[in-house]
């Protein structure tokens, strides 16, 4: 409470990493308010989202609180809390890697948007609501959906050219819950500010 206080009084949006949380998460998410975000939403273990069959999302996602996926690998998401989440029609608004520089030195291997965008349709996301996940709606929550996210005369010329094809998969989660494909999306393309910084 004295977090959303302080961010009340000082105009600030707050994010919540929601892992090994202390409290259910229906309360955690009762207290955030439109705009605020939890990350690692679909974490496994005591106080996630799937104890109360994921109506703590919907609820908090009408009020405007902004679900993140942050998947940080195999560390903050369990397969299959994100799997019947999605099933139910709890999405997140977000898919994030939580990549830092620690974690991935420490994690070592492969691992990227593409691998958590991948994870997602696995697991029975669209296609659409997986691209809005990476694009407009991480826009929109940073404040800068006026100028990111969207592909229009007037904004940052940031794109990606994306391809499903044989770049598939094999993670297992804390949970032990194993998550293998021979399929997944490859980055062919990318432009960065107009500028071409990666072809295939």
């Amino acid at each position: 409470l004295q977090t959303v206080d302080f961010a009340e009084k000082h105009g600030l949006k707050i994010t919540v990493h929601s892992s090994n949380s202390p409290i259910p998460m229906k309360r955690l998410l009762s207290l955030l308010r439109k705009g605020d975000i939890l990350t690692h939403a679909y974490h496994g273990g005591k106080n996630n989202v799937s104890e109360d069959g994921f109506e703590c999302i919907r609820e908090a996602k009408a009020r405007g609180v902004v679900i993140d996926a942050g998947l940080a690998g195999h560390i903050h998401v369990d397969f299959k809390v994100f799997g019947d989440a999605i099933k139910c029609g709890a999405i997140p608004d977000i898919i994030s890697t939580d990549i830092t520089k620690l974690s991935a030195y420490k994690r070592g291997g492969r691992y990227g948007l593409t691998m958590c965008m991948s994870i997602a349709r696995q697991l029975g996301m669209t296609e659409k609501d997986i691209f809005l996940a990476v694009t407009s709606n991480p826009a929109a929550a940073l404040g800068k959906a006026d100028c990111w996210g969207k592909l229009e005369v007037g904004r940052t010329a940031d794109i990606a050219v994306l391809s499903w094809t044989d770049e598939g998969y094999d993670m297992t989660n804390f949970q032990g819950n194993d998550l293998k494909s021979d399929r997944g999306y490859r980055n062919m393309l990318t432009v960065a500010d107009g500028e071409i910084v990666y072809r295939e």
